[in-house]
């Protein structure tokens, strides 16, 4: 009965983690986000405010709009049109870009793809902050996982392990020389860019919520493997949900420093 008891205890364990290290920080990075996109788009009455959005829109809107038309078209879902960067009508509308679908949350495929529409700003945009490291100034994303991997060495909490990834990735741009630093430049404007661009707005969560059933049963599958496998889970969970918030927080720092530019101004 104890070993039952505590398969079931390790399976629950599992899924927890797997869900909070992934589409748990996604959400909490994606809510805050959009909190301060709120504020600096209620702040933007000067020129400065509206032309750092655009700015930054030029690459993150795109990317953005592109998202959740590959999630449509995976999916199956009838696009009715798609407007991916409108730097002209935004300052009328306050719309930088948008997609139009058609979609059924009839099936589980359907409801998956309700999930990953709604949610792929932030899938893609994330993946490809950290595509982008990995390409442009690869010696940053190795500083960055060595970092990883020092801290996690002696299992101590998410949040020390995030504080490495941070921190190791600010340690490797600030150790880039001659053509490096340029390299750091754009990789930080595209990075800023995206994750500025990125956020979950409670429409995006709405319109994923019938796919959440779905994504749960993914994730309690996947627990149940690793468990019968007998994987190791904590330290992956651990390293995972720290390397995709050490980006993402370089978004949210961007934010925050537009933010206040957008209050002085």
């Amino acid at each position: 009965m104890d070993s039952v008891r505590n398969g079931i205890w390790n399976v629950i364990i599992r899924f927890l983690l797997a869900v909070i290290s992934t589409l748990g920080v996604f959400i909490v990075f994606g809510l805050i986000l959009d909190q301060l996109e709120i504020l600096i788009y209620s702040r933007m009455a000067s020129k400065v405010g509206r032309d750092i959005i655009l700015v930054t829109g030029v690459v993150g809107t795109p990317l953005h709009e592109a998202s959740h038309w590959l999630g449509c078209k995976i999916f199956g879902f009838k696009v009715l049109e798609v407007s991916l960067f409108r730097p002209l009508t935004y300052k009328f509308d306050g719309i930088l870009g948008y997609v139009l679908f058609l979609y059924s949350n009839k099936g589980w495929w359907s409801k998956l793809g309700c999930f990953v529409v709604g949610m792929a700003p932030m899938i893609f945009g994330s993946l490809f902050m950290i595509l982008i490291v990995w390409l442009v100034v690869p010696e940053v994303f190795k500083t960055t996982k060595h970092s990883i991997e020092a801290s996690s060495k002696s299992k101590i909490p998410i949040l020390p392990v995030w504080w490495a990834a941070f921190s190791g990735f600010w340690k490797g741009m600030f150790s880039l020389r001659k053509w490096g630093i340029l390299r750091g430049i754009i990789t930080l404007y595209l990075i800023i860019s995206i994750a500025m661009h990125m956020t979950v707005s409670t429409q995006d969560i709405k319109a994923a919520t019938p796919g959440f059933g779905i994504v749960a049963l993914i994730y309690l599958l996947y627990s149940l493997i690793t468990a019968i496998i007998g994987t190791e889970y904590k330290l992956a969970a651990m390293k995972r949900g720290a390397f995709i918030a050490s980006f993402l927080s370089i978004g949210l720092l961007a934010d925050g420093l537009h933010l206040l530019i957008s209050l002085f101004f």
